[in-house]
Order: structure tokens, then sequence, then C-alpha cells
């Protein structure tokens, strides 16, 4: 995968601020050494323990609670298929639903969890294979493992967002450029618009999604990668709910609003609140060690009336936002 690259002086920035604990160096088989924290070490031997047991024939009957199935699920399909560093231009959520057997004691087994992985990645590249040229990539996977009352299975449903097309570094929006607010209504300072037929809302994800690595709360990996341990349920929230995201009020017929590249940069430049900040500081990030991931905006339009019953139309982005904690993780051998 093409990573971002960041200059040293940045890496240690971010590692002064978000990842001030103590590092342990560990080998894989490949005697390749990578510096992790404390936590990532105990995090890898429990991701190679696991591995193993999936391959053990002997340790087919091993059993596990729900809660531990779904922890380990999770983290052991982002480190070993997703790559949260890779620039991207489009930000793409997938949804898929698996069963798994639950037994009278609320226990899963390892070898249905193992079935169920492969039965994963199978589907995974099968949406990666339909992007043909373009490149593609999972950056994030959520996992969510719920058992029905007293049912002998449980429902097992997974989100992955997919980053596709080579990504950049932030910019701004160019000042002299006009851009309606979405439905890939195109640029609104060319008659017709340019193909691909992007709109407001695309142009801020994928500059939201590939930001200025100076806020960017990446740990610092001296070798090995980035990789996500465990991920928050996303947080979808609309504009007219949000004072930092896009949403108006226009009486009349539906139009595309179009604006020029300093009214959507007012918007571009609430991204560190909205994805850097807790809810108290007015962003949207949850309690707890929770780093942004990425965010997919798409674009809606409502027909509403105004408090005095006139008719038109509510133009407004939502965010569907992902929240997870990263380690730096060598290859699960």
């Amino acid at each position: 995968m093409k990573k971002i690259i960041f200059v040293i002086l940045l890496m240690a920035i971010t590692a002064t601020l978000f990842y001030a604990c103590k590092k342990d160096t560990v080998e894989n088989n490949n005697v390749t050494s990578f510096e992790m924290s404390e936590n990532g070490e105990i995090i890898y031997n429990k991701l190679v323990a696991f591995k193993h047991k999936m391959k053990d024939t002997q340790k087919e009957g091993a059993l596990m609670s729900i809660d531990s199935a779904q922890w380990y699920t999770e983290a052991y399909y982002n480190v070993t298929s997703g790559y949260p560093d890779s620039a991207y231009h489009k930000f793409d959520v997938d949804s898929a639903t698996y069963t798994i057997n639950v037994d009278e004691n609320n226990m899963v087994s390892v070898a249905d969890l193992s079935t169920l992985i492969i039965d994963m990645e199978i589907y995974l590249n099968s949406i990666i294979t339909q992007y043909g040229q373009e490149t593609a990539h999972m950056v994030v996977g959520d996992v969510n493992i719920i058992q029905t009352s007293r049912s002998t299975f449980a429902e097992v449903y997974v989100i992955t967002g997919l980053g596709r097309g080579d990504g950049n570094l932030y910019i701004p929006f160019p000042l002299e450029e006009c851009w309606f607010y979405g439905m890939t209504a195109g640029r609104c300072d060319l008659t017709p618009p340019t193909p691909p037929y992007a709109d407001a809302g695309d142009e801020l994800e994928w500059r939201f999604n590939n930001p200025d690595p100076l806020y960017t709360p990446y740990p610092n990996c001296a070798s090995g990668s980035i990789k996500i341990i465990s991920t928050n349920n996303s947080f979808y929230i609309k504009g007219y709910n949000h004072p930092l995201i896009y949403s108006e009020w226009y009486p009349g017929v539906e139009e595309y609003p179009g604006y020029i590249g300093s009214y959507w940069n007012v918007f571009l430049n609430y991204g560190y609140t909205l994805f850097y900040e807790n809810e108290q500081s007015g962003g949207l990030v949850p309690n707890g060690n929770n780093f942004f991931t990425s965010v997919d905006i798409t674009t809606f339009s409502e027909e509403q009336e105004d408090e005095n019953g006139i008719d038109g139309y509510r133009y407004f982005h939502a965010y569907d936002t992902f929240y997870s904690q990263y380690e730096c993780i060598p290859i699960i051998e």
C-alpha cells in the first residue's frame, strides 16, 4: 500500500503528544525489529496465539465468550487486512451480516471464528476486486456480535470502511473554484462540469481523510505499521443537528446551492474541532482513547416547511465518522 510519509520531526511531535508510554522491541520470524508500546506487545502476542489456535486442529473445541469473540475478530480483521495510514481519495462504507453458532453457555467455538474470519476475508477481497483498476484498500473494520434471546446462533454485523483512489495531503479549496453542495452536481464554475462529477461533500471528505500531518494524531511507528486494534461504532450526524456541519434551508423549488472555495474552507477548518475534540469542546470524539480514523460524507435535500408554513428545501451534509484505537503492530506470524 502507498503510505503517507511523515517527516521525522512530525513523527516526534505526535509521539510526544500521543505515545508517551513505555516502548518494547519485539522480533518476528523474519528477525525484523518493531518498536511497540507495552500494550501493543500484549495485543500482538494475544493475536499471534489466537492465529495459532485457529489453525490447531487439536484445539477446535476451544471456546470463548461472545465479548471476547467480538474483540478477537475485530482486532484480527483490522490488523491483518486494514491499512489506516494509506492515503485515498474517496471513503466508502460497506456492510455484511453473518451468523455464528452459540452453545447453551453463550460461548463461541474458535473453529467457528476461524470460518467466520475466512468468510470475511473472502468477501473483502471480492469488494476490492469490484473496483477494478481503481486502487482500493480496507481502512477500518467494525465488528459486532449480537445474540438474540435464548437463540442457538448470533448475528455478526461487519462494517468495512474502504479507501479508493490515491489520496493527497490536506490542501484547502482554491478560492476561485465554485462547488455545488452535493448530489454529484460537480463544480458550479464549469459548464458542463468536468468528470468525475464530484461535489463539495466529496471534496470535503477527501480533505478530511487526508489531513495536514501537523495535527494528525497517528502514533510514532519507528518500524512496522499503524494498525487499528478496536473501533467504536461510527458516529452519524446530520448537518442540521450540528452547527459546524453544512446545512441551510431555501424556499421554493429544489435547486443545488453552490459556493466558492472560501465558503467551503470555513467548513473545512471546522474539521479539527469536529474530529479531534470531544463533545464537551464541540467535537465528535467519543470519551476514551479514541483517534479519528475516517469520515464518510453524504449529501441530502429534504422538502420542508419553515415555521411560517412556506414550502422549501433543506440542503445538508451528513457525517458518518469512525474512531479507533491504534497500535504499532508487525505482521501477525
